[in-house]
């Protein structure tokens, strides 16, 4: 086993330095010249910049009475607009205060918005998302886990005008087989 870590030790260094000996000599320049262009794609990011006020109502599993939400959002630019950061503080009835934060990026490779969030209750996960100009509607898709363990969600926002969207959320087991929440309400941006 020792002669196997060994030899697999020399031959990885010899690789490496073969490899960094093809790395062509650049000029600054060069290096310039490399940088790849910001997308166009992710300018549509910014219907979701801004400060906004949302109100609306949520279903749990469990839970016999339906839950009023209402919260703020402050979506900013980041990385010379390569990113767009939301976070987010909302009050879900009794259960009381949430934060979060999710992370924007147009994904180049898919031809999709992707998203990465976290919750103060130690939730996370990742999305994508498309954007239908038709009908000016955002669809999402996510996966997570949280509390409830894996969880899967798909859900709508949709723009009623530059300041106003609707939106509705639902969240299954990781499996799709049990819904463990459904959200639905009213963003208003702030001019």
């Amino acid at each position: 086993m020792r002669r196997w870590c060994i030899g697999s030790t020399i031959l990885s260094s010899i690789g490496l330095s073969g490899g960094l000996g093809c790395v062509p000599h650049l000029t600054i320049d060069d290096m310039k010249a490399m940088k790849i262009e910001r997308p166009a794609e992710t300018n549509k990011l910014s219907l979701f910049a801004g400060n906004w006020t949302s109100t609306g109502t949520a279903r749990l599993a469990g839970l016999d009475e339906e839950l009023v939400i209402s919260g703020t959002s402050q979506g900013k630019w980041h990385a010379d607009r390569w990113y767009l950061v939301n976070e987010d503080v909302f009050t879900l009835g009794e259960l009381g205060d949430m934060k979060a934060l999710t992370v924007w990026r147009w994904d180049e490779r898919s031809r999709r918005y992707r998203s990465t969030w976290f919750y103060n209750d130690g939730s996370t996960g990742t999305g994508s998302a498309r954007y239908d100009e038709e009908t000016a509607t955002w669809h999402l898709k996510t996966r997570g886990r949280g509390p409830w363990g894996r969880l899967k969600g798909k859900g709508t926002i949709t723009y009623i005008d530059d300041n106003t969207v609707d939106w509705s959320w639902r969240e299954w087991d990781g499996l799709g087989l049990v819904e463990i929440m459904s959200f639905k309400g009213t963003s208003k941006r702030e001019e």
